[in-house]
């Protein structure tokens, strides 16, 4: 069947010139695959590459032609390759290695055009921020929801222009939605798109079709809103992402439940994938790490630095007792202050170099959400 037709399929993550996970990504189910070579890397590219620290659990796997996986990292799953496997010294490999070198191996699964869209340009939609609105199947134009803006769509097939959704704002959808976009997709940080609360309905029944290319000279920094899909800093999705014209890009932090399959897919730092698409029941939103402290990348001039967090959840709140800070690789939890909202220390003996900081954190329905924070103690 055409990969796109009913569920999410095998895969979590589909490319069809390439996938790059970066540092510290996560892949917790489902397969991550680049459908065939692409020519255009040359001779010494690779379709599929894990960059450092990358976490591949056992229920997911990687298949691409040529693989590159970077140091540090952890594959539990299989790796499945055609012409080119290279694992630098300090990645894992623990699952098993396939060469797929049949002539029927390759492309990995048939990927159907996504269905035309037909939008209305007269008719643009603006949720003004922090405003609470329904929207109903049919043609749009360019669809703007506003800063901390709530809206609901209803079950059924939205045809729109463009879309883009501001920082910290949310997104329901009550029943099978599919979005059908002529041009970008752009979610915000710290946004949201999840079933309405209690529904039963899942990943599997919300679906983006992205059918913008990515603009011409946009690079992809944080706040870049070049790509043909864009997911923002510290998002969370549940649904389908299809871009098969441009770029899928999940900026770092981030949480996506479902599947992305688009021309290339970027997954950010510390981002997280996995490919469930139980019916949900309760509260199925992760909490959010707002911030640690000191920030990733900076230099602190004391060999002592006060190390803090803060964290939230809009369900059923923190699991204190779930709160695990780890140092440089050691477990500091029990000499921290550890409360509903965030974490303080201040750690004894640290050295001038570099430093890490891992922050994971469930709240009372079980739901997790971790965060990691590089910096530089130079006296």
């Amino acid at each position: 069947a055409p990969a796109w037709a009913g569920g999410v399929g095998e895969f979590s993550i589909l490319g069809t010139e390439s996938v790059r996970l970066e540092k510290e990504a996560k892949v917790l189910s489902g397969a991550v695959g680049v459908n065939a070579r692409n020519e255009s890397l040359g001779d010494a590219g690779y379709e599929l590459v894990a960059e450092k620290g990358v976490l591949v659990e056992g229920a997911a796997a990687l298949k691409a032609p040529r693989i590159h996986i970077k140091k540090e990292s952890q594959i539990n799953g299989d790796v499945s390759y055609r012409d080119n496997l290279k694992v630098d010294d300090g990645a894992v490999v623990s699952g098993v290695v396939r060469v797929l070198n049949e002539a029927e191996d390759w492309p990995l699964t048939v990927i159907a055009p996504s269905p035309g869209c037909a939008p209305d340009v007269a008719r643009p939609v603006v949720i003004a921020k922090e405003n609470q609105s329904t929207l109903f199947p049919g043609t749009y134009g360019t669809w703007t929801i506003g800063k901390s803006a709530e809206v609901t769509l209803a079950s059924g097939r939205y045809d729109v222009q463009s879309v883009t959704i501001d920082k910290e704002a949310k997104v329901y959808f009550d029943g099978p939605v599919t979005v059908c976009v002529a041009e970008r997709f752009y979610m915000g940080k710290e946004s949201l798109i999840s079933p309405v609360r209690d529904s039963g309905w899942n990943a599997a029944d919300f679906v983006i079709h992205a059918h913008g290319v990515d603009a011409a000279g946009e690079g992809h920094d944080e706040d870049d809103e070049g790509s043909a899909a864009t997911l923002g800093k510290n998002s969370i999705m549940f649904g389908r992402v299809w871009a098969l014209n441009g770029t899928i890009e999940v900026k770092k932090a981030s949480q996506v439940t479902g599947s992305l399959t688009g021309k290339d897919v970027v997954v950010g730092k510390g981002s997280v994938v996995v490919r469930d698409t139980t019916p949900t029941a309760g509260d199925v939103i992760p909490p959010r790490i707002l911030g640690i402290n000191p920030g990733d990348g900076s230099v602190v001039d004391t060999l002592t630095p006060v190390i803090s967090g803060s964290y939230s959840d809009e369900g059923t709140g923190i699991d204190v007792s779930s709160v695990r800070i780890v140092l440089n690789g050691v477990d500091v939890t029990g000499e921290a202050a550890v409360s509903v909202s965030g974490f303080s220390l201040t750690p004894a003996g640290l050295t001038e170099g570099p430093q890490g900081i891992e922050v994971y954190v469930k709240d009372a329905a079980g739901n997790a959400a971790s965060a990691v924070s590089h910096f530089t103690v130079d006296v």
